[in-house]
């Protein structure tokens, strides 16, 4: 094996940055492109510190070099990886037996290498070619230390991927000493031919282990024959390639005209410009001769007189191609063993009379323009960076600096890695250079790191700057920060899908989550489940301690949620104090069950807000995926229709969605939708019931009692509406119309001389809440005129209405009474109203509720109610009013105890 040069190579893991375009790659830019391969670099240029490990033959160290990239660059062009080295193994079939046996007969040769070395080296002096390669004794004993690896790697037993790189490696440093193949050729046959006895001695009187060794060495020696051939025949075409082109970019950039002439006269090498002075273009002139392109000898005789004498002599004026030209001739020295035809000998150079002057003119404008350029450059906005073909740094601006943090000097010779994040992948990248290797822009927002190591969001527009010949030379790079422009939109996208107090997803993003939760569901057989949370009575928070105590519950009460539930589940609000979970891969229903109650169970503890201490409860409605709907809207509708069951139930607790609460929820949807327009259409009305005095037997007043009648669903009880006017909140409008048109009943019975009778209409905690209850009561009984007619009116309130805000409620009342408003408290002893409460209200009346009535007179229990409510009653000086009188045992009864008046189906039948 023949290898001239200084040092050892060793073998590193490089890293390429960009591809040469000698060997058919596109320049790199902007990415890296690392390649997991073992490539050798000269340990000349390592520093003298680092310490050289030594593996099957080859050094392995973490370097780079123009041998190591050139290395590379020759195994990317032949496409040969690891893999590609063991198909080749597989193809001259060598065996893991006979690597074996090579590595055995390796220690068993080590005398025998020694003798066929120095066979070789005294065959290698007596050719001039080979001679200078052993010129002193320090270039021996390197030879002799090459070779010695190289037998060390031959015997081995390992010729993967590390040994391939080390034949190509020879190839190319073979074709950098321009040492041609067939003396390197002809060195290895004859060590060959020296080892072979050798390898007989070694194997002694053993015929077939001798033809295996024989048959193995031989698949060794051609696999690497072939890879060093191949690497030099590729770097040869490498060279050529190189050369070539500089000669075309040569010509083309010449301003005037050039011919390469051969001593026969016939053109060798032409440039556009002189083939268009001779009527012809560069690839029709070559091969032709002179003399047929510009007739006459005006030219030819002095190119002849040129070639004889080897010199050029003066200038020539010329008339050619319609102008006028001034040609110099330049003969070329002869190539020493080169061929006469095709080959240059001489060089014609004529520049048109008067375009130097020209040229001097626009040479002062195009600099005057390039300054121009220079400074809008240098003082552009935007970063601008431009590398050459190969992907290296060569101008960057004030711009570029700013923004990314790297001085000029640091960026300059660099190459964009320097800017790299991780953030893009493969894919990005291959796309990129897809674009430009078309000679295409690509435009992109690159996700950069600046020299602190800080991320920035850069909008970049690479642009491919191509040569007169087309061929791209350099890239251009300008780019904005736009850093903040991307916070702000990641923060309005962000704010489109997640609740602004609680952080939590919304609804958009809960349904969109829900979408592929059930589609995944589908895909897997599994169950999924919705639960909708609404929190109990979390308006009194708002409105007894404000907006301000209400957001810190509600924050609270997200974080409580999400800690109770995994990683992978989504807890959302939708607003108001309204929540909604969703549930993945469950295996059964009853799992749904019991995160429900662990999401309650959360919220027991108390949360502090506004310095007080509240007590907060959910109730839960859950729907299933399949069972309970197969899309999201539907399950978020179901889940909401069990809350609202749980909701009816007591709060505080948990309802699965079932048929009948979806038949019950459509009967409420329906008639929430008659009842919008019932009151403008006329169908509702107002039933009165007689209250009776029971000392007189006479009647003192009546009650107004809410009917509706619709064209097509009848009569609808008003357990069943009313529910649905406070939840709306049509109450408040259809309240007003009762209120109004009692009012005008009365007046109308009062007109008729029923003097003494006054009318009771319910009012809602609803209607209490909302501004402008005394007000409308004003009015109401102006429009009857009764404005003047104290305890004509009386309204109604409940336990629960009144105990819902004390403060307001005393308020309200008294406004009431300030009026001439009588209040009765309706349905007494079913709340939870206290005594104390009781003396701090303006009421006038307390209504026994029909439920203590019912059993009367025969249930004990009932009986000691009555009596205590009375007793109650006269305590406070309050009239005791009866509901619910059916029967006349229970009339005696009350009679008997003492109470005032009753009023029921025993006075008015329905």
């Amino acid at each position: 094996m023949i290898v001239r040069e200084r040092t050892a190579l060793t073998a590193v893991s490089v890293r390429p940055w960009c591809r040469d375009p000698a060997l058919g790659g596109g320049a790199g830019l902007l990415a890296e492109r690392p390649l997991p391969w073992v490539l050798p670099v000269l340990p000349a240029q390592l520093p003298p510190d680092v310490a050289v490990p030594r593996t099957a033959g080859i050094r392995v160290l973490q370097h780079d070099s123009p041998v190591a990239k050139l290395v590379e660059r020759v195994a990317r062009t032949l496409e040969l990886d690891p893999e590609g080295v063991e198909r080749r193994l597989a193809f001259v079939g060598l065996t893991s037996d006979e690597a074996r046996l090579l590595r055995e007969l390796g220690d068993e040769l080590e005398e025998g290498r020694r003798r066929a070395l120095e066979a070789l080296h005294a065959w290698l002096r007596r050719f001039p070619e080979t001679a200078g390669l052993l010129e002193d004794t320090d270039a021996t004993a390197r030879l002799e230390r090459l070779q010695g690896e190289y037998f060390d790697g031959l015997f081995s037993g390992d010729y993967g991927w590390p040994y391939a790189v080390n034949r190509l490696r020879v190839g190319v440093v073979h074709h950098g000493l321009g040492l041609a193949p067939h003396w390197y050729l002809g060195a290895y046959a004859r060590y060959l031919g020296e080892l072979l006895p050798e390898l007989r001695r070694a194997v002694g009187d053993d015929a077939r282990r001798l033809e295996e060794a024989f048959r193995a060495v031989l698949k060794v020696v051609f696999h690497d024959v072939a890879l060093s051939l191949e690497a030099y025949a590729t770097a040869e075409r490498a060279d050529l390639g190189a050369l070539r082109e500089t000669r075309d970019r040569l010509l083309a950039s010449l301003p005037g005209a050039l011919v390469a002439l051969d001593p026969e006269l016939r053109v060798v090498a032409a440039n556009a410009r002189a083939a268009g002075i001779l009527g012809t273009d560069p690839e029709r002139a070559l091969g032709r001769r002179l003399d047929g392109l510009a007739p006459g000898d005006a030219l030819a005789a002095p190119c002849r007189r040129a070639l004889a004498s080897g010199r050029g002599g003066t200038p020539l004026r010329l008339e050619v191609g319609g102008g006028t030209w001034q040609a110099t001739l330049v003969p070329l020295p002869v190539v020493r063993g080169g061929p006469e035809r095709g080959s240059a000998r001489l060089l014609v150079i004529a520049e048109e009379v008067g375009e130097r002057e020209r040229l001097t003119v626009a040479a002062v404008r195009a600099h005057a323009e390039r300054e121009r350029l220079a400074q809008a450059v240098e003082q552009a906005a935007d970063a601008i960076m431009i590398t050459d073909a190969r992907g290296v740094i060569e101008y960057v601006n004030p711009a570029f600096e700013a923004v990314t943090g790297f001085a000029r000097e640091e960026a300059v010779g660099a190459t964009p890695s320097i800017l790299k994040s991780g953030r893009h992948g493969p894919e990005f990248y291959r796309v990129m250079w897809e674009t430009l290797s078309r000679g295409e822009t690509f435009r992109a927002v690159f996700t950069n790191r600046r020299r602190d190591g800080a991320l920035f969001h850069e909008e970049k527009v690479i642009t491919p700057i191509r040569d007169d010949e087309g061929r791209i030379t350099h890239f251009v790079s300008t780019g904005r920060d736009i850093t903040e422009r991307i916070r702000s939109e990641e923060r309005l996208r962000h704010l489109a899908h997640h609740d602004v107090l609680t952080g939590l997803p919304n609804r958009a993003l809960f349904l969109d989550r829900l979408e592929q939760a059930m589609a995944r569901a589908r895909r897997h057989g599994r169950v999924l489940a919705v639960l909708f949370l609404d929190l109990d009575r979390f308006k009194l928070v708002n409105d007894s301690l404000g907006h301000a105590a209400g957001d810190a519950v509600l924050v609270e009460v997200a974080r409580r949620l999400r800690a109770a539930v995994r990683d992978g589940d989504t807890v959302a609000r939708f607003g108001g104090d309204e929540f909604a979970v969703l549930l993945e891969d469950m295996a059964r229903a009853e799992d749904a069950s019991r995160v429900a109650g662990k999401l309650r169970a959360a919220l027991t503890a108390p949360v502090e807000a506004e310095g007080r201490e509240l007590f907060v409860t959910a109730s839960v409605g859950v729907s299933l995926f399949p069972a309970d709907g197969r899309d999201a809207h539907a399950l978020l509708r179901r889940a909401d229709t069990a809350m609202y069951r749980a909701k009816e139930k007591g709060r505080d607790t948990c309802r699965f969605y079932s048929a009948d609460l979806g038949a019950r929820s459509a009967r409420r949807l329906d008639l929430e939708t008659h009842l919008r327009r019932a009151l403008e259409r006329g169908e509702l009305e107002l039933h009165y019931q007689p209250r009776v005095c029971l000392r007189t037997c006479r009647v003192t007043g009546v009650e107004a009692l809410l009917r509706w009648r619709h064209p097509n669903l009848g009569q609808v009880s008003p357990a069943e509406f009313v529910p649905v006017l406070e939840d709306t909140g049509l109450i408040v409008p259809v309240g007003r119309w009762v209120l109004e048109s009692a009012c005008r009943q009365l007046g109308v019975w009062r007109g008729r001389g029923m003097n003494g009778l006054s009318v009771a209409v319910n009012v809602s905690a609803r209607q209490l809440d909302a501004p402008g209850l005394v007000a409308g009561v004003r009015s109401a009984l102006a429009g009857g005129g009764l404005e003047d007619t104290a305890g004509a009116l009386e309204i109604e309130l409940t336990e629960s209405a009144v105990m819902a805000d004390v403060e307001a409620s005393v308020a309200a009342l008294r406004g009431l009474r300030d009026a001439g408003v009588r209040v009765a408290v309706d349905d007494f002893g079913t709340g939870h109203s206290s005594l104390s409460y009781l003396k701090r209200f303006p009421i006038s009346i307390l209504k026994i509720d029909r439920s203590f009535v019912r059993d009367l007179p025969d249930d004990a229990d009932d009986r000691a109610i009555a009596r205590a409510i009375l007793s109650l009653g006269r305590s406070l000086e309050l009239e005791v009013v009866a509901e619910g009188v059916e029967t006349r045992a229970q009339l005696e009864l009350l009679r008997a105890e003492g109470c005032g008046a009753a009023q029921g189906y025993l006075f008015s039948p329905p």
